[in-house]
């Protein structure tokens, strides 16, 4: 049999000898394909971060970019112990007197006392109504306690408008009966049929009765059944707290300046990011060491698009804010943004229409920001279309490692049977010089 592997007959490593041949011929294309990989993985989560901080930056661009953003509406009370409120976009702006005369309360009842939770309260139906709606409860003898009742209450088929709680009090446990829902059109009514009289209304005590709030807007009176209140004022939603009648507050709604003002700052910290990130991805450090976008094309178009929008005047030149600066927003030497608050505030105050327009009017900073960040981000986009062509990338460069692993098996195969053929005939000559050896050997003899 020929030997092929071995070296048995040659003595030489040729396991030894393939794997070091084939390691040399493999190791250039290898680092070459590394080297490769290593950067496109290193371009691809470059460009993936940098699509990250635009979309936020977009974003935050699109929230100053919404009327809706400049129309939110602020709602104080001069007396939140009394009432508080909310407003919404279409709340006119102004100041309305208001009083609380009377809050809204839910219907409550309680029975008598009873020595303990266990101790039967009668057996027959009871019949609960409230406006349309209505439940039934029957007592027998499996359920005849004041803890079967209540439960029996409380899981009734139907019932939306009542819950019963056990109240422990010096006179005994009481049940008491309380409305989910406050106001006159939420009473409950109670009749009994058998043993269960005790718990109609007439028999128990009222611990509160249903009862409308009532509160005068503007000099005019309104009843509510909830001290709830969003039908006085368009827009505005009154949440009373305290009656206190014959006092009058004050409900002022004005524009909502901290809306904008959060929304300007949310557009500087988005910028801050972006710029950060395409430093970070451009520099080169003191020792000449390159980063991952150092000098690319795509990465130089896009910072030098979005400075151009942040330096280009917004709206008219007779605008009042026309620059960025104007209202408070600054570029600082580093090409970060800073707001300065009381100067945003100050313009906000003296001229939101025009603070409003240097944003979102036809040629605002945040209407051509949206669109030019729009146009990067798109499917069609450079970034998109580098993102794509990264990822070819990666798999050609995957291809050319299985090509490899193909042609090493190979590279590897032939040597394996060049070395085996050289092992079987150094086998053969060894055999032959060890036999004339011999011969001579004899004829010595």
């Amino acid at each position: 049999m020929a030997i092929t592997a071995s070296g048995i007959g040659s003595g030489l490593d040729i396991n030894g000898l393939v794997t070091s041949l084939v390691q040399a011929e493999r190791e250039p294309v290898d680092q070459r394909l590394l080297q490769q990989q290593t950067r496109a993985q290193s371009q691809l989560s470059a460009t993936a971060t940098l699509q990250g901080v635009l979309g936020s930056f977009r974003s935050a661009v699109q929230a100053l970019n919404n009327p809706a953003t400049y129309q939110a509406r602020s709602a104080t009370s001069s007396s939140p112990e009394n009432f508080t409120a909310t407003a919404q976009n279409n709340a006119a702006a102004g100041n309305y007197s208001i009083e609380v005369v009377a809050l809204a309360t839910a219907q409550k009842l309680a029975s008598a006392g009873f020595v303990s939770e266990d101790a039967a309260v009668g057996q027959g139906t009871l019949s609960f109504s409230a406006g349309d709606s209505s439940f039934d409860v029957t007592i027998g003898a499996s359920n005849d306690s004041l803890t079967g009742l209540r439960d029996a209450i409380n899981s009734a088929s139907g019932n939306d408008f009542v819950r019963a709680t056990i109240i422990n009090t010096d006179a005994g446990k009481r049940l008491v009966l309380t409305a989910n829902d406050t106001g006159l059109d939420n009473a409950f009514a109670i009749t009994a049929t058998g043993g269960l009289t005790q718990f109609t209304n007439i028999n128990m005590t009222t611990v509160a009765a249903a009862a409308d709030a009532a509160l005068e807007v503007e000099g005019f009176t309104l009843f509510s059944a909830s001290n709830t209140v969003s039908d006085a004022i368009d827009g505005v939603t009154l949440n009373l707290v305290k009656a206190d009648i014959g006092t009058t507050f004050t409900l002022t709604v004005a524009q909502n300046q901290s809306a904008v003002l959060n929304a300007a700052g949310g557009f500087v910290a988005a910028w801050n990011s972006v710029n950060a990130t395409i430093r970070g991805l451009s520099q080169v450090s003191p020792e000449g060491q390159a980063s991952v976008l150092t000098g690319d094309g795509v990465l130089r178009g896009i910072a030098e698009q979005l400075r151009r929008e942040l330096s280009t005047p917004g709206g008219s030149i007779n605008d009042p804010f026309s620059t960025l600066s104007e209202v408070g927003i600054r570029m600082q030497l580093d090409g970060s943004l800073k707001l300065d608050e009381p100067t945003f505030s100050a313009a906000m105050a003296a001229n939101p229409v025009a603070v409003q327009s240097a944003f979102t009017g036809e040629n605002g900073y945040a209407k051509r920001l949206n669109d030019t960040l729009g146009n990067m981000l798109a499917t069609n986009g450079a970034l998109a279309a580098r993102t794509t062509g990264l990822t070819d990338r990666l798999k050609a460069i995957a291809a050319q490692r299985e090509a490899l692993d193909t042609r090493m098996q190979a590279f590897e195969a032939r040597y394996r049977q060049q070395f085996g053929a050289l092992d079987e005939l150094v086998a053969r000559l060894r055999s032959t010089s060890d036999f004339l050896a011999a011969q001579l050997a004899n004829l010595q003899k």
